[in-house]
């Protein structure tokens, strides 16, 4: 079994100027052509998404600052470059994952479950079990996602 873990997956304003296309829309997987081939050879990737995914705020690009506050939030699309990678989950839990707010930190969470991925750290209203289990080639992992800071935004 080959398990492949990254750290943080952030798109910070140069990131998101580099997927940027010239109809105005974004595309990030040509990021990965060559991280993706190494990551489909695992049988579980899984990275630290250290952004929000939320038109709750801007993205990055256009505000890195959201009143005096370092702000990480990407477009939806980001996600789809996720996949073609070849991630299974990500953790959320991190400085980051309040940055939109709490209804961004929601949206967020919808649209990784919209996408498929398996996530741990943060979880929608409703959701009370903790436990982080995945099954890999019969192997059942539990994966642990925890912070202590929130650029302020503990509220």
């Amino acid at each position: 079994m080959k398990i492949t873990i990254v750290g943080d997956i952030m798109c910070e304003p140069p990131i998101l100027a580099g997927g940027k296309q010239p109809d105005g829309s974004y595309d990030f997987a040509p990021m990965y052509e060559k991280t993706a081939p190494l990551f489909r050879e695992a049988d579980y990737v899984i990275g630290n998404l250290e952004t929000t995914v939320s038109d709750m705020t801007p993205d990055a690009g256009k505000f890195h600052t959201v009143a005096g506050k370092y702000h990480c939030n990407t477009t939806k699309s980001f996600l789809d470059a996720l996949c073609y990678a070849g991630f299974d989950g990500v953790a959320t839990a991190n400085n980051h994952n309040c940055d939109s707010g709490a209804l961004g930190l929601i949206e967020t969470n919808q649209r990784l479950d919209k996408h498929g991925f398996f996530r741990t750290g943060t979880f929608l209203p409703g959701e009370t079990d903790r436990a982080a289990l995945v099954d890999v080639n019969g192997i059942r992992l539990g994966i642990l996602s925890y912070s202590n800071r929130y650029n302020r935004n503990e509220t």
